[in-house]
């Protein structure tokens, strides 16, 4: 195994997300998301890009908890879990 890479990803329902979050993902500046059947699989960078700040707030406090935790991506799925350390939308 040693010529694997192997990555982490942080699991998360799209309720973590607001509606209007969800639904324009991939227009936020320096977003890269790929729309899944059921959500979207997110790219953490390893430090803030430029327009990181613009972000909504719900965003930027997923993906600070993703590279607290170690992760490169974020799964977002409807049926994925939720977290108390993140608030949540219900839409």
């Amino acid at each position: 195994m040693s010529d694997l890479t192997l990555g982490t990803f942080l699991d998360l329902s799209n309720g973590h997300l607001s509606q209007d979050t969800f639904d324009n993902l991939t227009s936020f500046p320096a977003v890269v998301a790929y729309e899944t059947h059921y959500g979207y699989l997110l790219w953490v960078p390893p430090s803030p890009p430029p327009g990181e700040a613009d972000w909504p707030s719900e965003l930027g406090l997923i993906v600070e908890l993703a590279r607290a935790n170690g992760c490169r991506y974020v799964l977002f799925d409807i049926d994925g879990p939720t977290t108390e350390q993140l608030p949540t939308f219900d839409w």
